[in-house]
């Protein structure tokens, strides 16, 4: 027995499958389409004190880039300034400098924009930035979310090349 083309029955599975596979394919398509990958460690701190966190770059040779740009997106309950931004051993391999500012608070949090350039030798894979970051003292115990934001790198011939989004959870104690 089959069922007619108008029963919800029949049209719902076959669209859900559908929406599963496009959404499967988008992903991967989306993964292939940047080149490269940041990772951030997670954390956590006291409140009132100051941690570290990493951010790795998962470096694809088909796509090397020389340059890298992001924005560090964050709640009001971390603090983050842009001289507590500093290189990581990978970008300093290769004489990489970064140089960060933050932009105006917003209601979500604040912001701070940095560009890590310097010399013609491309990135390679670990960790290419640290980040210096403090709970703040009146902020709530939790989980917040550190996030790279915005990112692009620069090819050895100067073409764009996109980076995913990346983030991390901060415990605050």
């Amino acid at each position: 027995m089959s069922l007619p083309s108008s029963s919800p029955k029949a049209v719902a599975p076959i669209g859900y499958i559908n929406n599963v596979i496009r959404s499967v394919l988008l992903l991967i398509l989306s993964t292939l389409a940047c080149g490269q990958k940041l990772e951030i460690s997670s954390a956590s701190a006291d409140r009132g004190s100051a941690n570290f966190v990493r951010i790795v770059l998962k470096a694809s040779p088909e796509k090397p880039v020389v340059a890298v740009q992001f924005e560090l997106a964050f709640p009001h309950s971390l603090e983050i300034e842009g001289k507590e931004v500093v290189t990581g051993d990978a970008a300093d391999a290769v004489g990489k400098s970064i140089t960060c500012a933050l932009r105006p608070p917003q209601a979500e949090g604040g912001r701070c924009a940095c560009i890590l350039a310097g010399g013609r030798e491309p990135l390679v894979g670990g960790t290419i930035v640290i980040v210096k970051f403090g709970a703040a003292a009146d902020a709530s115990p939790g989980v917040v979310k550190l996030q790279v934001q915005n990112g692009a790198g620069v090819s050895p011939d100067l073409k764009s090349v996109p980076i995913a989004n990346a983030e991390a959870t901060i415990t605050i104690r």
